[in-house]
């Protein structure tokens, strides 16, 4: 996704300011969209180690518990979705070890 509008970045540029100035002010800008957006975003993604070792537990439990966060939307709530054979499948299918 893209985060950061180019146009509003180009505005910005209209305050002035040397180039270590603006850089600076693009960098900010750009981290603070970002983090605000993966703020209110009701996902979340993993890769690598954590990735591996979330798909570890999963395997060996039962039930996975999740919570919804309601950040952007009318409330937060809570749910359960149970860890079958269906999950084991899903990962060979995906060719996922």
């Amino acid at each position: 996704m893209d985060y950061v509008p180019e146009g509003q970045l180009k505005a910005m540029q209209a305050y002035g300011g040397d180039a270590k100035q603006q850089q600076m002010l693009e960098s900010t800008y750009k981290t603070a969209m970002q983090a605000s957006a993966q703020a209110m975003s009701p996902f979340t993604a993993a890769t690598g180690e954590k990735a591996e070792k979330i798909l570890a537990q999963m395997k060996t439990g039962k039930v996975l518990i999740y919570r919804t966060l309601g950040m952007n939307q009318a409330a937060s709530s809570t749910g359960e979705y149970a860890l079958d054979q269906s999950l084991s499948k899903a990962l060979t299918e995906c060719a996922i070890k």
